[in-house]
């Protein structure tokens, strides 16, 4: 199935994670690893529990903008009035102020305003996207996922702002929880491509 690009980029940075933490355990199980290493191997599990959210939230930010520019590239390719949109929303409250209501439609939507709404939280996500005119609570898995992630982006807040220590995180945990965030960008980027084929 085709994929976006975003999606390609942060798939294979989680690919590499999983690779790095699958290294970090064999050096860490090997007798001659050296004392700073095996003293603090918490920092390495860590470490990835943050890395790997920040992948999450750069994918989702990244294939949001690019979903907004290609939505904005068509509504500016049929060269909508803006004003015909309006008095479709406000009905009898809609008024002609002046020439500038002969505008073409346009969607004025900057990175800052999505910063400010995207979170790696999936319970953040869901409302996001519905802004995008995208459900996806309408896929059957997406509920099972998001419970997933919403514990691995919840161990990673722990981590970042109450400075848990994370050792009930072993690199096995990192590795599948890599490949759960994995399945979710997946089923997000499957939604995200349905909804750019329907513009299409």
């Amino acid at each position: 199935m085709a994929c976006t690009e975003q999606y390609q980029i942060n798939n294979q940075l989680l690919d590499d994670l999983i690779e790095l933490a699958k290294e970090t355990k064999i050096k860490s199980l090997d007798d001659g690893c050296d004392d700073f290493f095996t003293e603090n191997v918490n920092f390495f599990s860590k470490s990835y529990m943050v890395l790997m959210c920040a992948y999450l939230e750069a994918y989702i930010k990244s294939v949001s903008k690019h979903y907004i520019s290609e939505i904005s590239c068509k509504i500016n390719e049929y060269k909508i009035p803006s004003n015909l949109l309006k008095w479709s929303i406000q009905k009898e409250k809609f008024k002609v102020d002046n020439e500038k209501d002969c505008l073409k439609l346009n969607v004025s939507i900057s990175a800052n305003d999505i910063d400010k709404n995207v979170s790696a939280n999936p319970y953040t996500t869901a409302p996001f996207f519905i802004r995008l005119g995208i459900d996806l609570n309408k896929n059957s898995n997406y509920s099972d996922l998001s419970d997933l992630v919403e514990t691995i982006v919840n161990k990673r807040n722990s981590i970042v702002h109450h400075n848990d220590n994370a050792t009930d995180i072993t690199f096995d945990d990192v590795i599948l929880n890599a490949a759960k965030l994995k399945d979710y960008i997946k089923l997000v980027d499957e939604e995200i491509i349905k909804a750019m084929n329907d513009i299409t």
